[in-house]
């Protein structure tokens, strides 16, 4: 099996003009089916015992509820097939929901003057109300797709209400070829940090990412899904030890 974890180091060589954008294309045939469904089991049931006077408070805590802004739009993506393994990997008591982010209209400032439109409202409502970001990416022209940094620029607005301000943010992306989407993860980590976003200190870069797909388009190596795992424990412990799941004035900013 061929992965790479990729440390937070930004790249600095960047080329020319005219290269060409690495495919994050793979022969395996048909679209990525439905990510499962996550089970949050217990995480918002309170124990009877923490109603009763002079019991210690022994609920469990809250769910995580991370919004997931996946990179590639076509069908059979590599990185939607990482989206879903992420989606069925995740720990008990965290939920990954993707937003469609390929329905935002381009970034334009005379359209956010007029209060954008529902679906940017929309993004904005969904990010200030979670608890982190998930940003699964492919990587073209050695950075972001556009439609990843479009997001990003209308989640950076208002400036004084930022919804990506102090937001946790955990960067990973899959390619078939063989970069393991560094360039674009340390864009993505460039621009987030400079918008006040936290970028947990690990990402996930996977080259070579269609011989780690099956027929079926699951990725299906068994270590590579149990380093997703355990990354996904990790970034999970390390949002609820910042205090930001359990921060009430994250549900009010409305549609």
């Amino acid at each position: 099996m061929t992965k790479l974890s990729v440390s937070n180091a930004v790249p600095t060589s960047v080329p020319g003009p005219g290269s060409a954008p690495a495919s994050e294309s793979t022969p395996a045939s048909g679209p990525v089916p439905g990510p499962e469904s996550v089970s949050l089991a217990g995480a918002d049931s309170a124990n009877a015992d923490a109603q009763r006077p002079g019991t210690p408070d022994v609920r469990p805590p809250r769910a995580i509820r991370l919004v997931a802004l996946l990179g590639s739009t076509r069908r059979g993506s590599l990185n939607g097939a990482l989206l879903g393994a992420a989606r069925v990997l995740s720990p008990a008591g965290v939920a990954i929901e993707a937003f469609p982010i390929e329905r935002l209209p381009f970034y334009d400032a005379d359209l956010d003057a007029r209060d954008a439109t529902p679906e940017v409202r929309a993004l904005r409502a969904a990010i200030a109300a979670s608890d982190g970001l998930l940003v699964v990416t492919p990587e073209y022209n050695h950075s972001l797709p556009a439609v990843v940094k479009n997001a990003i620029d209308w989640a950076s607005r208002p400036p004084a209400a930022a919804p990506l301000a102090g937001r946790p943010v955990l960067l990973m992306g899959a390619t078939a070829g063989r970069s393991a989407v560094k360039y674009a993860l340390g864009h993505a980590h460039e621009i987030l940090g400079f918008l006040g976003a936290r970028a947990f200190e690990r990402r996930l870069g996977i080259p070579l990412a269609g011989q780690l797909v099956d027929a079926a388009g699951d990725l299906s190596d068994p270590a590579l899904r149990a380093e997703l795992a355990a990354l996904l424990a990790d970034f999970s412990a390390w949002v609820r030890a910042s205090g930001v799941a359990d921060d009430p004035g994250r549900l009010e900013v409305a549609a």
